[in-house]
């Protein structure tokens, strides 16, 4: 089935809240270095891999610029080579009012650009403290698994300043990690932001094609594997947590994905949520394997089909 099919709701303010789980695998990259560590990956005390909210904020920003949306948080370069402040962002973002004040800065800005509209933006112009909490915030992203962090020696042919043999130095990898993503959809700040449906489809494309278009260095091998969009049948309800029900089984093929076990989301789903959930919005990587009591399938539409929820509609999202 399509997602929000019918073109006359897609410049609607979105009115239903919803719970997304967002998976995503890395190999041999660094998925967010952390500079007060060297730039190695992001790791807990336990070992498990970190991504920042941040992280994949810029992820979907990033692709959003590289199609030609209007951004408002990006780095932006003046004549001299200096990077604009959000003060100059917000000023070119505006230089075709006669006026910038307060006022202008939250009714236009999300206007004009989609991240502000989406996650919300602060700002400050001519003393005009702004502040717009945005209807999209995402959690901090965690490995399933417990990677290996290995370091390597890095060398150049280009020589470094005032010198004239190559720079030398290290890089950090993780050799495979499966990210969870956890987030949330707010209508009521929807209302005041002016979120529309259209905004939320261009939120779930950042999002997966953002993510498997990364071709930096340290940003190689990302691949989506799952996108689930949990939609309320009204505007306040929430289960919670939900990416947190899910473990894996790590094969012995170290080459291939683990296997993502469902059993305690659908069991906090069928406990909590089953009559509040209108639709499952999905988008999944094919031929990723997921389990459900004990049986091992090659879609989602077909895990969820054998379990008790198989009642809520599933909604395949048309990017």
């Amino acid at each position: 089935m399509k997602i929000l099919s019918q073109k006359s709701n897609l410049k609607s303010v979105i009115d239903k809240r919803r719970e997304l789980v967002f998976l995503y695998s890395v190999r041999e990259s660094n998925p967010n270095g952390d500079p007060d560590d060297e730039n190695r990956p992001r790791t807990d005390d336990e070992g498990y891999a970190l991504v920042s909210d941040v992280r994949i904020k810029r992820t979907i920003r990033d692709y959003w610029l590289s199609n030609g949306e209007k951004v408002l948080v990006r780095r932006e370069y003046d004549a001299e080579g200096g990077i604009y402040d959000m003060d100059q962002l917000i000023n070119e973002a505006l230089k075709d009012q006669n006026k910038i004040d307060r006022n202008i800065i939250m009714e236009k800005i999300p206007q004009i650009c989609l991240d502000a509209r989406i996650f919300g933006f602060v700002g400050t112009v001519k003393d005009a403290n702004c502040s717009l909490t945005g209807p999209v915030q995402f959690g901090i992203g965690k490995s399933l698994n417990k990677p290996t962090v290995t370091t390597h020696a890095i060398t150049s042919v280009i020589s470094a300043a005032k010198k004239t043999g190559g720079a030398m130095g290290t890089f950090h990898i993780l050799d495979y990690a499966l990210f969870r993503v956890e987030g949330v959809v707010c209508p009521k700040l929807a209302e005041i932001s002016k979120m529309t449906n259209e905004d939320l489809l261009k939120l779930y494309t950042g999002l997966w094609k953002g993510t498997q278009t990364i071709n930096t260095r340290s940003k190689f091998n990302h691949v989506p594997k799952l996108l689930l969009s949990f939609r309320s049948k009204d505007a306040e309800f929430l289960i919670g947590e939900l990416a947190y029900r899910l473990d894996i089984e790590e094969n012995e093929n170290k080459n291939e994905d683990p296997i993502l076990i469902f059993d305690k989301l659908i069991e906090k789903v069928e406990k909590i949520g089953k009559k509040y959930i209108e639709a499952v919005e999905y988008l999944e990587y094919i031929g990723f394997k997921m389990k459900y009591k004990d049986n091992i399938y090659d879609s989602f539409e077909k895990l969820w089909k054998n379990t008790p929820l198989k009642d809520i509609p599933l909604e395949k999202i048309q990017l």
